[in-house]
């Protein structure tokens, strides 16, 4: 047997005992999930699956970047079966049409959005809550031509609070799609989702609201960014054909290069910007599981009626 990732179900023969008497296990390791999101038939009849016995074995932040291979050493023994695509082709000049902006420091945005509008007039942005509002401001009349809220595009409204905006298959599709992939191609077209060319996103301040005085760990918990890394990691992972953009200071560098190559990034492009993209990621997870560890349980517990 072996581990199946790229959310595909893992099934395990019908014939063989297995692990403490698991007959069949559904694994699945998003990151939106708890690394072990099982169902299992127990030989017993009873279902307690993994993820009873293996709740809370690895810290989120701490451990998400070698989970997987450490999962399939521990309990699922044998074979390593990874199915991941392998890319051969790809194209190193990439035609900005589609964009997606989801920031929380809107500087720049006032010189960076008009920029790539006047490189490429036909580009699209797309946006959510106060970028939206802010890039509508930028845009003035007319901006309906350029600018289409998320949940427009997706067809879902934001969660209150604003917790749920981009986590939306359309979106992911378009960011991970392969553009020499028909099968890729096909479900843009069954779901009527758009290849989205760059992200532009920057992160809560998480940072900034545990460096407050008196900052209580439910406030710093509210600024743990989710969808903004998500994004980030998915445009970064697809360099083949995404620009992944998450600093402002890099706006000016960027539109200066989209110039000299009339409105399309560059491989090379896409390249440096995933390097910065994961090390803001990576960055921004090492700061949330070093304040976790420095915060000890008895300061969490008062902050909610219990």
């Amino acid at each position: 047997m072996g581990c199946v990732w790229t959310k595909k179900i893992l099934r395990l023969p019908e014939n063989k005992p297995t692990v403490k008497g698991v007959r069949r296990a559904f694994v699945e390791t998003s990151i939106l999930r708890h690394p072990w999101q099982t169902q299992s038939n127990v030989l017993n009849g009873t279902r307690t699956g993994l993820v009873g016995r293996y709740a809370g074995i690895w810290d989120v932040f701490d451990n998400r970047y070698n989970r997987k291979e450490e999962v399939c050493r521990r309990r699922l023994p044998g074979k390593y079966i990874m199915s991941i695509n392998v890319v051969n082709k790809t194209d190193d000049l990439v035609k900005l049409q589609h964009v997606l902006v989801s920031v929380s420091d809107k500087s720049g945005l006032d010189v960076f959005i008009p920029g790539l509008l006047d490189i490429v007039p036909q580009v699209r942005f797309f946006s959510t809550g106060g970028t939206h509002g802010r890039i509508k401001e930028i845009l003035g009349t007319g901006y309906e031509a350029h600018l289409t809220q998320v949940s427009e595009y997706t067809g879902q409204p934001e969660t209150q609070g604003g917790l749920v905006k981009t986590l939306d298959f359309k979106i992911y599709l378009g960011l991970l799609t392969e553009t020499y992939n028909d099968s890729h191609q096909a479900d843009l077209q069954r779901t009527a989702a758009v290849p989205i060319d760059m992200v532009v996103v920057n992160l809560y301040p998480f940072k900034e609201t545990i460096a407050k005085p008196e900052v209580t760990p439910e406030q710093a918990r509210g600024n743990i960014d989710i969808g903004g890394p998500c994004m980030i990691r998915a445009a970064a992972k697809n360099l083949l054909r995404v620009a992944s953009v998450t600093n402002p200071g890099d706006y000016d560098d960027i539109l200066a290069e989209l110039r000299e190559t009339d409105g399309c990034t560059s491989l090379a492009m896409r390249y440096r910007l995933a390097r910065r993209a994961f090390d803001h990621t990576a960055s921004y997870d090492r700061a949330i599981a070093d304040y976790l560890a420095k915060t000890p349980f008895e300061d969490v517990k008062p902050c909610y009626q219990i």
